[in-house]
């Protein structure tokens, strides 16, 4: 009897369910390299994990890189099939640097400032390992950081505690030292205990009430818990606060905090209403608020040559907006 199903039609059905099985997940996954050389520090709760790179073919030796960092509960492997950022480097030629964090919830410790600056230093040597290693030029390219929730908390410190650091996009974060300045004693309520994804009793959770009620401090004890974490700077990174007006793990209220700690870093006054804040005409500091967006990365599914896709992590939702380009383009990297 013959076969029915021969070799060649065979070869094409099985070419055909890999193309499938690829779009439910998102698309091919880029090329990655996992970070070698890289001495990881310490122990939990400030070691780093394994750390991925990735550099597209038009990505020179003086390119950006852009250090994303995830959110609790998520891996780099989320980021690099689901978040746009691969789609966004490949059309504009920047190198990608994804650490994970393998401590308590996946959740980079961001809430004690010792540990949170045990982890920048940490960063940084993984920001150097990583232009090593992709053959970039050493003090030539411009480095950013993105992240969501605790990733974009310990962006927020990332960028306060390195030099090198000339943009930050802080995504459903927190204020540098937020929940070491907070004066607020009000109770959590039970859904936000529920919610919080460090131990009840702990000193962390700390972290967990600045999350549910935002930070109770004034505007110079905000900028001055973020010079902390690099005394005697005097130039500060360009800012991106992006937030959801209906998350209720990481409230709005804390993106009108980071405004007012990163305006006085650049010497200007955060004014109720205002969303941007240039220095000449160069803006420096800018909210965006997303209405009914929840705590999530915003992609959009849609977006003409990628960003993207929903569905497959629960904190990675589709807006209709690719929040991966809009940070870029916010930055320069777009021009």
């Amino acid at each position: 009897m013959s076969d029915p199903y021969p070799l060649l039609t065979r070869s094409a059905m099985r070419l055909l369910a890999a193309l499938v099985l690829l779009s439910l997940l998102g698309g091919p996954a880029a090329a990655w390299e996992k970070l070698k050389d890289f001495p990881k520090i310490g122990r939990d709760p400030v070691s780093l994990g394994d750390a991925w790179v990735h550099r597209p073919a038009a990505a020179g030796p003086d390119r950006p890189l852009v250090v994303v960092l995830h959110g609790c509960l998520q891996t780099p492997q989320d980021y690099q099939r689901y978040s746009g950022w691969v789609e966004t480097a490949e059309r504009h030629g920047f190198a990608l640097l994804m650490p994970s964090y393998q401590g308590l919830g996946k959740c980079f410790p961001w809430s004690d400032d010792a540990q949170a600056e045990q982890m920048a230093q940490a960063l940084e040597r993984a920001m150097v390992a990583a232009r090593a290693q992709m053959g970039m030029t050493a003090g030539t390219g411009k480095t950013f950081v993105a992240g969501l929730s605790a990733g974009a908390a310990m962006a927020a410190v990332l960028a306060a505690h390195s030099p090198d650091i000339e943009g930050a996009a802080i995504f459903a974060g927190l204020a540098v030292g937020a929940a070491q300045v907070n004066h607020s004693s009000f109770s959590m309520n039970p859904a936000a205990i529920m919610l919080c994804p460090y131990p009840i009793g702990s000193t962390l959770l700390k972290a967990c009430r600045v999350m549910n009620w935002g930070v109770d401090a004034s505007t110079e004890e905000l900028a001055d818990a973020a010079r902390a974490m690099a005394p005697g700077r005097t130039v500060w990174p360009r800012v991106l606060i992006w937030q959801g007006d209906a998350d209720i793990t990481v409230v709005p209220a804390n993106s009108e905090a980071l405004l007012r700690q990163w305006t006085a870093l650049h010497g200007l006054t955060a004014v109720s209403g205002q969303e941007v804040y240039a220095q000449g005409n160069r803006v420096v500091v800018e909210r965006r608020i997303l209405p009914g967006f929840p705590h999530a990365w915003a992609v959009d599914d849609a977006y003409a040559g990628g960003c993207g896709k929903s569905g497959g992590n629960t904190y990675i939702k589709n807006d209709g907006l690719c929040a991966a380009e809009a940070t870029v383009q916010f930055w320069g990297l777009a021009d």
